[in-house]
């Protein structure tokens, strides 16, 4: 679930800015002087791409928008000619703003100017299977004539998401795919509010378009030349990554699907709404080996996704920068759901702690892939490898490259400066090395063996398996230097602990919304709120409402926000917060009882404890939480919960709580 952001190396800057200093140093004064001159003019001609927002839309009509934009730049820049050339894109349907090559002195003289609300540089992000929809209780059940049996009872409410249409902002789409198949499964026409196209390109034509795959546009503005060299200039995925989140999202069934053909994870493999309607927008990029999205192009195609009329916006990204124009979405009635980022298992790696929008964070389910080690004196080990026949994990190349491994199965060790690091970070040049040595087979000890982990780590080159560290000692205490690794077998229920937080996914807090207690990422800033149950929100008896214009709010204190969480950053004596919480269960007379885990080190008490709604009354009910701190020190986040439940005992209501004590602001956590 994920593509991490590209940050320059801070080494390569440090050298850059060293060598800079060292000319200047050697230049006699005079020279010295041109040497600034000569930036500054840099400064003043070199132009970059620069996204310039301006909230609301003034018009309804977009080709008015558009032309606000030009006379807004063009009496920066001097002509309307000058501002034609200069703009990358307009934003006009969902909100108001464009992208454009400026100079950094012409983007600081557009930040005066009245409506613009903020110019900021082309930032980059990076993007971040047939059990796991069964494993969340959406079943996806067997076709008999024109009903459905054995399926999830949301799924057949909802018509397996039919004509919902989502749209998908991401690398693209490989339309060949049988996931993107629309026959067979009864699909009507597109539906008529449907305002989006299909547009043609390299190696995409308009039959690549169908019922299921109702339109696809692309982004390639803020891309350069040589960038687009390995791309496809068309919405055809280069990569792979828009393609995986696209199916996994409305994926068409395709039945007897399996891991590589080989057998493993067997069954239907489908989307959770295999019959919603899919708009891909592609707006990131193959760009050396990873993909790369600018936010000029991710904010035109979320513009071109509000206009087009989608239900749905996928936003599988992270990296440098919230996308705040994602409220004009849900301004516009759009659901807007984000990942958590890939960056765990470390504290405040989270990403998308937009409080409008879903966070979605990895998790396991209760499908595993064990694999058997048969050690030389008979012992057997049971533990995690997806391949059935070859696999590849990452030991530090330095000392592989030592040892004379050909023709052996290797057992190392991740290094400790590894440890805060997700598994794909660990595999490159070690892989190269285990390869280059000529290693038969790897076992590798690794701080989690989650079987997701496993399937991230091993890419298909040598048999492998990732054991813990119990596992080494019983390998190292074996008299034997002979071992077997067996073909992976697929084991599904009650055997497999589960679930559990994927070791990559990454935690809260977020670092740029503390007060943002996100329910989804899977303590409270490792679960969220909790796994989903699907079945059970059709029913959910009370939801905490919010107003898109109430996010607005954002700026002055989140905490204060009607979320389904509490997250009290800066406790030092006590703190009150409220919420609201509107009964939609079917009954209309109704009494909830608050039943309360406070966190450790802090009173919590919930005025009233008890809420009643009455016939013909009031659907909501306004209730405060107040926390007192027990002792006056200066800690880390403790965690509780809040759950409303009714006297049907039909309804249980639980909010996930995180409270930080603290003694003094700017003093950094002890825990």
């Amino acid at each position: 679930m994920g593509w991490r952001p590209h940050v320059v190396s801070v080494s390569s800057s440090a050298l850059l800015v060293l060598l800079q200093l060292l000319v200047l140093l050697m230049l006699p004064a005079d020279a010295s002087s041109s040497s600034q001159l000569f930036l500054e003019r840099t400064q003043t001609t070199t132009t970059t791409i620069y996204v310039v927002y301006m909230g609301e839309k003034k018009h309804d009509d977009p080709s008015l928008v558009v032309a606000s934009h030009h006379a807004t730049l063009a009496s920066v820049l001097g002509s309307k000619d000058e501002a034609l050339s200069s703009i990358v894109y307009s934003y006009k349907h969902g909100f108001s703003g464009f992208a454009a090559k400026l100079t950094q002195p012409q983007a600081e003289e557009l930040k005066k100017y009245p409506g613009v609300v903020s110019v900021k540089p082309n930032t980059y992000h990076h993007v971040h299977t047939t059990r796991s929809w069964d494993f969340l209780g959406m079943s996806y059940g067997q076709q008999q004539s024109s009903s459905w049996s054995s399926s999830s009872r949301l799924l057949r409410k909802a018509k397996y998401g039919e004509d919902v249409i989502v749209g998908v902002i991401d690398s693209g789409i490989w339309p060949e795919s049988r996931s993107f198949d629309d026959s067979g499964y009864g699909y009507g026409p597109v539906p008529k509010r449907w305002k989006g196209v299909c547009q043609t390109g390299q190696a995409f034509n308009a039959s690549n378009c169908n019922r299921k795959v109702i339109g696809a546009r692309w982004y390639a503005a803020d891309v350069s030349e040589e960038d687009l060299k390995n791309e496809y200039r068309s919405p055809r995925d280069a990569n792979g990554h828009g393609t995986h989140t696209a199916s996994t999202i409305a994926g068409s069934p395709v039945r007897n699907a399996s891991h590589h053909g080989g057998g493993l994870a067997a069954g239907i493999a489908r989307g959770g709404a295999p019959r919603a309607r899919l708009a891909i927008y592609k707006a990131c990029h193959a760009v050396g080996g990873s993909a790369s999205c600018g936010d000029a192009s991710i904010l035109a195609a979320l513009d071109a996704a509000i206009g087009d009329g989608v239900d749905l916006v996928s936003l599988s990204l992270g990296g440098l920068g919230e996308i705040y124009q994602s409220l004009h979405a849900v301004a516009a009635g759009i659901t807007v759901v984000l990942a958590a980022g890939n960056d765990g298992p470390v504290e405040q790696s989270l990403n998308n702690a937009l409080p409008w929008g879903i966070t979605v964070a990895a998790a396991t389910m209760d499908r595993t892939f064990p694999t058997v080690v048969t050690l030389g004196d008979g012992e057997k080990l049971v533990n995690n490898g997806p391949n059935p026949s070859s696999c590849i994990v990452s030991c530090d190349e330095k000392n592989l490259g030592s040892e004379n491994i050909t023709g052996k199965i290797v057992i190392c060790r991740a290094p400790v400066f590894w440890s805060d690091y997700p598994p794909p970070r660990q595999l490159s040049r070690a892989s190269r090395a285990a390869i280059a040595g000529g290693a038969k087979g790897i076992i590798f000890e690794q701080y989690s063996t989650n079987s997701l982990d496993t399937q991230v780590v091993c890419q298909g080159h040598l048999p492998c398996v990732v054991v813990d560290r119990e596992s080494i000692f019983t390998i190292q205490s074996s008299d034997s230097n002979v071992a077997k690794i067996s073909p992976a077998a697929t084991m599904v229920g009650s055997q497999v602990a589960s679930p559990r937080i994927a070791t990559f996914s990454s935690r809260g807090p977020s670092a740029e919304f503390p007060s943002v207690l996100k329910r989804k990422p899977a303590d409270a800033f490792d679960m969220g709120g909790g796994l989903i149950a699907p079945d059970r929100a059709m029913d959910p008896g009370l939801v905490y409402d919010i107003q898109p214009e109430e996010y607005t709010r954002l700026d002055d204190r989140a905490d204060r926000l009607n979320l389904p969480s509490i997250a009290v950053s800066d406790l030092k004596n006590s703190v009150t917060v409220s919420r609201t919480v509107t009964n939609v269960g079917p009954a209309e007379v109704a009494t909830y009882r608050a039943v309360v885990e406070a966190p450790a080190g802090v009173t919590m008490d919930v005025e009233p404890p008890v809420i009643a709604f009455e016939r013909g009354g009031a659907r909501n009910a306004t209730f405060r939480v107040t926390f007192v701190a027990k002792q006056r020190v200066q800690g880390g986040y403790a965690f509780g919960s809040l759950t409303w439940l009714d006297d049907a005992k039909r309804h249980s209501v639980r909010i996930p709580v995180a409270v930080r004590t603290v003694v003094r602001d700017l003093v950094a956590d002890v825990a």
